[in-house]
C-alpha cells in the first residue's frame, strides 16, 4: 500500500497512470461491451466503476484506445522506483524514432541478478509507453517457454496462422516448465510474427525478451524480427548478450540513490541525520544492489523493525534475511535465490568453474589480479590446482561471466577479476564445510607460494587478510582434520610472512585474533608440521598480544605453552625457583646459579624436560620461548626463574649433540648482564653485550632478532658511558649486512620481515651514535634519507614511518639543531599519521593499540618516544572519549611517568643502572608500568 498527500502528487499521478493503463486493458479484453465513449478532459476513456477518480487524475495515459496491441507488461512498476535517470535516458536516447533510419534499434541492458534490470525496463516502458505503437514483453527464461509466447503473440494480432490454447499446449500442464507443445504449429506461428514485425506499417513497435540469460540454450536469433525496423529491448545476465545490441551494463545504485531507495521502502519519514547514516551503511554492506536494498526495506516494514535493529540482524545472519523476498522481486525471488539460479546452471555444465567461483570467494573480490590465477611457481597456482589446463580455466571463467557472477577488466595491462559483494559472500556460504575447506586449502597454498615468489607484497595483502578472516570466522570441529593438517601451516606462515603489514597498519588486533585461532588449532595436531607451525603462531601470538587489551601477556602464554609441555620434574623445578624469588633479594648472578641454575644442569638435554621429542626443530624452536620467559623473569628481577629458564635453553637438543657454544647460550649470558646492570657495573654490560653479538653467524640462526635487538641495546649503553665512536662501529659492523637488506622489498626470507622492525631503531642508534660524537650534519642526513625511505617502501602512514618521523621530531626539538632550517618540525605529520593508525574514530581509540604502542616504548627504555606517544593518544582520548574516560586518565598518568623518568636518566648521566627503565632485550613489565 501506498498513501500520497493528494491527487497533485506526482508520484500519485505517475502510479495512477500505470494502474490506469492496466485496468483500461483489462477493460479492453473482458468488458468491451461496457466501454463508454465519453471524453473528459482530455484523459483516456473509461468506464464507471469504482476506482475512477484515479485514473482520472492520471498525468500518464499507458493505454489510449488508438493503440492496437500491448502484450501484458511482466511486472508492475514499483511505487519505490528511485534514481536510474541516466540509464533511461540513455533507453529513450537510443530507441527515439529519430534513430531508427537505417538500422533496428536495440538495447541490452546487462548486469547481475538483482540490479533490477526488469524494473528499469519497466519503469521506461511505462513512462514512455506513448512513443510505440505496439508493446510486446515475453520472458526468455527456457527456449520452450519463448516459443509459446510467440505463439501467444500471433493469437493476440490475430494472425491467420494463430493457434487455439489448446493447441499451443495441452491443456494440464504448465506454460513454462512441463509444457508439450505442437512444434510445427508453433513454428509456423513464430514466422508468422516475426513476419508482422518485418511488414509493420510503422515499424514502431517494441519488443521486450527479458531474463535472455542462457544464450547457449536459447538462440535468439531465431526469435528476432529480421527487420531494420523497430525496437528491441534485452535483459540478461550474460555480458556476451552486449554483442547483439547497444549495451547498457547496469550495476549496482549509486550510495544515495540506494540510501533513498532503502529509507523510503522502511517507511521511514524523515529521516534524522542518525538514521541516514544507518541507512547509508546497510545499503553499502549489500552493495547497492537495487533487490536487496528493497527487500532490505520490506523486511523492516513486515516486522516492523527499525534500521539499526535490521543492520544488527544482518551481522549476526545475512544469510537468511538475503534468502527471503519479504514479496519484492519478480516471481517473488530473494536475492539469494537468484544467485542460486545462476550457479545450478553452471554447476550442471562445467564443475570446475563452479569450484573457482567458491575459490575466488576466499580473495579479495574487490580487485583479483589474474595472474593469481594463471601465474606464479610451477603446480602452485589455481590453475594448476583446480583446472588440467589454461584453457579449462578460461573456459570457466567464461562461464562465471556469462551469468555476471564475476566482472573482468583490464586496468594498466593488468586483468582484474571483480566481483559483488553479496556475490562475493553467496560463492562462500553456498558450499557445505568440507567443500569450504578444500577450497580454503588450495587457496591457502596459492597464497603463501604467491608471496614467496612475487616482490611485491602488497598486492597480495588484502587477499591475505581476506583469506585470513574468512579461515578465523568459520572454524568448524566436524571437518576433515586432514585437511585442517593442511591448511593451518599455511595460515601460520602466511601471518609469519606478513607481520610487519599488521603492525604498519596498526591492527595488530587483528593478527593476535588469527595467531590466537591458529595456535589453538594446530595444537590439537599431531603432525610434525603442525607442530613446527603452531610455534610459529605462537612466537607471532606472543609478539601481537603486548599490542592488545586483554588480560593474557606474551609472558604468560609463553609460560603456559612451556608448562603444557613440560615433565613433572621441569615444572617442580620452575615452582620452587618462582617460591625462591619471592624471598631472594639478592643480585648477584652467582648467589642465583647456586639457588637453582644447577637445577637445569640434573638434565642431559631438553627431551628430559619436554615431553615432545620429535620433530628436531620443535624442541629446537623451544630455546626461543624459553629464552623469552627467562629474559622476562630477569626483567621482573625474577632471578632465579631467569637463571633456570636459560640453562635449559642452553641444553642440546638430544643427549647425542654435542655441546658446543650455540646462539643458545645467549640466555644466561642476558640474564648475566641484567644482574651486572642492577649492580651498576655499566662496563660489564657493554662487555657481555660485545660477546653476543660477535658470535658467528648468530644473525642467520634462529636467535637473529634477538641479537639484532641486542646490536640496539649494546650501542645505546655505550653511548650512555660516553663512547659513541665505538657505538658507531658496533652497529656498522653488526647491522649493515642483516638490516640493511630490509629496504629491498622484492627480498622475502622469513626472518627479513622482522629485520625492517628493527630497521628504524637500528638507524637511530646510529644517528645518536653520529650526533654524540658532534657530526650533526650526517646524524640529520640519515634520519631524512630514512624517513623517506619507509615512506616510499612501507608507506606514508605507517608504524615504521610513524616511528621515522617520530625521531626527526625528537631531533628538530634537540638543543644541538636549535634554528636548523634542514630539520623542519613533524609534528603535524606525526599526528596525523598516529590519528590515522590508532584514532581515527572512537573505536579505535577504544581499542588502546595506540597506549599499548606506547607502553612497549616505556618497557624498552624508549622514554621520549613514549612520552611523544602517550600525549598523542592522551589528547585524542580526551577528544572522543572524554578528560575524565579511565583510558585518557592513563595515557595522562603514563605520559607524566615517562616524562620524570627520562629526566632522571638525563640527570644521572652514565651513573647508575643502564637498564634501570628498560632495554629492547629485558624489557619492564608492562603489568607494573601504570601503578597509580
Amino acid at each position: 500500500m501506498a498513501r500520497f498527500a493528494s491527487a497533485a502528487d506526482a508520484g500519485y499521478r505517475q502510479v495512477s497512470g500505470v494502474l490506469a493503463g492496466y485496468i483500461h486493458q483489462i477493460q479492453q479484453e473482458t468488458l468491451s461491451a461496457a466501454r463508454t465513449n465519453q471524453q473528459q478532459d482530455g484523459h483516456q476513456k473509461t468506464i464507471s466503476q469504482p476506482g475512477q477518480e484515479m485514473i482520472r487524475d492520471a498525468d500518464l495515459t499507458p493505454m489510449p484506445t488508438s493503440r492496437k496491441n500491448v502484450i501484458k507488461i511482466d511486472q508492475l512498476p514499483s511505487v519505490f522506483f528511485t534514481g536510474r535517470q541516466k540509464e533511461l535516458d540513455f533507453l529513450h536516447e537510443h530507441l527515439k524514432p529519430v534513430n531508427s533510419i537505417t538500422h533496428q534499434r536495440r538495447v541490452v541492458v546487462w548486469g547481475c541478478g538483482g540490479a533490477g534490470k526488469s524494473q528499469l525496463v519497466t519503469q521506461y516502458v511505462c513512462t514512455h509507453i506513448e512513443d510505440f505503437s505496439d508493446i510486446f514483453w515475453v520472458t526468455a527464461w527456457k527456449e520452450h517457454s519463448l516459443r509459446i509466447q510467440y505463439a501467444d503473440i500471433a493469437r493476440q494480432i490475430d494472425l491467420p496462422e494463430k493457434l487455439e490454447r489448446s493447441a499451443v499446449v495441452s491443456s494440464d500442464t504448465s506454460l513454462t516448465d512441463t509444457a508439450v507443445p505442437d512444434l510445427d504449429a508453433q513454428q509456423k506461428a513464430i514466422d508468422a510474427v516475426k513476419e508482422w514485425f518485418s511488414k509493420h506499417e510503422t515499424g514502431n513497435w517494441l519488443l521486450i525478451i527479458d531474463n535472455a540469460d542462457d544464450l547457449k540454450e536459447i538462440k535468439l536469433e531465431r526469435f528476432l524480427p529480421p527487420t531494420m525496423k523497430g525496437n528491441v529491448i534485452i535483459t540478461s545476465r550474460n555480458k556476451q548478450a552486449e554483442e547483439i545490441g547497444i549495451s547498457l551494463e547496469l550495476k549496482g545504485m549509486n550510495a544515495e540513490d540506494a540510501e533513498s531507495l532503502l529509507l523510503r521502502r522502511s517507511a521511514v519519514v524523515n529521516p534524522t541525520a542518525h538514521q541516514k547514516d544507518t541507512a547509508a551503511r546497510i545499503a553499502k554492506s549489500l552493495g547497492h544492489l537495487a533487490l536487496a536494498v528493497e527487500q532490505a526495506g520490506a523486511y523492516i516494514r513486515t516486522v516492523g523493525g527499525t534500521l539499526e535493529e535490521y543492520e544488527e540482524s544482518f551481522q549476526a545472519d545475512r544469510y537468511s534475511l538475503l534468502s527471503d523476498s519479504y514479496g519484492v522481486g519478480a516471481q517473488g525471488i530473494s536475492v539469494m535465490k537468484t544467485f542460486e539460479l545462476s550457479i545450478a546452471t553452471i554447476e550442471k555444465r562445467n564443475r570446475p568453474a563452479a569450484n573457482l567461483f567458491g575459490a575466488l570467494g576466499y580473495l579479495d573480490g574487490a580487485r583479483i589480479p589474474e595472474n593469481i590465477m594463471l601465474n606464479g611457481p610451477k603446480g602452485s597456482t589455481l590453475v594448476d590446482l583446480l583446472f588440467k589446463d589454461a584453457k579449462a580455466y578460461k573456459t570457466a571463467r567464461g562461464e562465471l561471466l556469462s551469468f555476471s557472477l564475476i566482472g573482468l577488466d583490464t586496468v594498466h595491462g593488468e586483468r582484474i577479476i571483480s566481483i559483488h559483494p553479496l556475490i562475493h559472500y553467496f560463492s562462500r556460504v553456498r558450499l557445505d564445510s568440507n567443500m569450504q575447506l578444500r577450497l580454503k586449502c588450495v587457496v591457502g597454498h596459492v597464497l603463501v607460494q604467491e608471496t614467496s615468489a612475487l616482490p611485491q607484497i602488497p598486492m597480495l595483502i588484502v587477499h591475505i587478510m581476506h583469506f585470513c578472516e574468512q579461515v578465523v570466522v568459520t572454524v568448524d570441529d566436524d571437518v576433515d582434520t586432514d585437511l585442517k593438517r593442511i591448511l593451518w601451516p599455511s595460515i601460520a606462515q602466511l601471518l609469519r610472512q606478513n607481520f610487519v603489514h599488521w603492525r604498519n597498519e596498526g591492527n595488530m588486533e587483528e593478527l593476535e585474533r588469527y595467531c590466537r585461532a591458529a595456535v589453538k588449532e594446530l595444537d590439537r595436531a599431531d603432525s610434525d608440521d603442525a607442530r613446527t607451525a603452531m610455534l610459529v603462531a605462537l612466537d607471532l601470538h606472543r609478539l601481537a598480544i603486548e599490542y592488545v587489551e586483554t588480560t593474557d601477556t606474551a609472558e604468560s602464554i609463553t609460560k603456559t605453552f612451556l608448562l603444557r609441555h613440560m615433565k613433572p620434574r621441569a615444572i617442580s623445578a620452575l615452582g620452587r625457583a618462582q617460591s625462591d624469588d619471592n624471598t631472594f633479594t639478592g643480585t648477584n648472578v652467582e648467589s642465583s646459579k647456586k639457588a637453582e641454575g644447577s637445577e637445569s644442569h640434573h638434565c642431559a638435554s631438553l627431551d628430559d624436560v619436554f615431553h615432545i621429542v620429535t620433530p628436531a626443530s620443535f624442541l629446537g624452536s623451544i630455546r626461543i620461548f624459553l629464552h623469552h620467559l627467562a629474559v622476562a623473569s630477569a626483567g621482573r628481577k625474577h632471578w632465579n626463574q631467569a637463571m633456570l629458564l636459560s640453562g635449559y635453553a642452553e641444553l642440546p637438543l638430544t643427549p647425542f649433540e654435542s655441546p658446543t657454544q650455540t646462539p643458545a647460550a645467549f640466555s644466561t649470558l642476558f640474564v648475566k648482564a641484567a644482574c651486572l646492570a642492577e649492580n651498576e657495573d655499566a662496563e660489564a654490560v657493554c662487555d657481555v653485550y660485545r660477546a653476543l653479538i660477535n658470535v658467528d653467524g648468530v644473525f642467520f640462526s634462529a636467535f637473529g632478532r634477538v641479537a639484532l635487538a641486542a646490536v640496539y641495546d649494546c650501542t645505546k649503553f655505550l653511548n650512555r658511558i660516553g663512547r659513541p665512536a665505538e657505538a658507531e662501529l658496533v652497529t656498522r659492523r653488526a647491522i649493515d649486512p642483516v638490516v640493511d637488506r630490509a629496504t629491498d622489498l622484492s627480498r622475502h626470507s622469513q626472518e627479513e620481515p622482522f629485520n625492517k622492525t628493527y630497521l628504524v631503531w637500528a638507524k637511530k642508534s646510529l644517528a645518536v651514535s653520529l650526533i654524540h660524537q658532534g657530526r650533526l650534519a650526517e646524524a640529520r642526513r640519515l634520519l631524512v634519507e630514512l624517513h623517506r625511505t619507509c615512506k616510499e617502501t612501507l608507506g606514508a602512514q605507517s608504524l615504521s614511518t610513524y616511528h621515522a618521523t617520530l625521531l626527526l621530531h625528537i631531533l628538530h626539538e634537540d638543543p644541538a639543531f636549535s634554528g636548523d632550517l634542514e630539520v623542519p618540525s613533524q609534528a603535524d605529520e606525526l599526528l596525523a599519521i598516529f590519528i590515522k593508525l590508532y584514532g581515527s574514530s572512537r573505536a579505535r581509540i577504544l581499542r588502546g593499540e595506540g597506549l599499548n604502542m606506547g607502553q612497549i616504548l616505556l618497557a624498552q627504555g624508549a622514554l621520549e618516544e613514549a612520552a611523544v606517544v602517550f600525549g598523542h593518544f592522551a589528547t585524542l582520548a580526551g577528544e572522543l572519549l572524554g578528560t575524565e574516560h579511565k583510558l585518557t586518565r592513563k595515557a595522562q598518568r603514563l605520559t607524566a611517568r615517562a616524562q620524570e623518568e627520562r629526566r632522571i636518566e638525563l640527570d644521572h648521566g652514565v651513573k647508575g643502572n643502564v637498564m634501570r627503565f628498560g632495554c629492547m632485550t629485558i624489557m619492564r613489565s608492562m603489568e607494573d608500568l601504570d601503578k597509580e
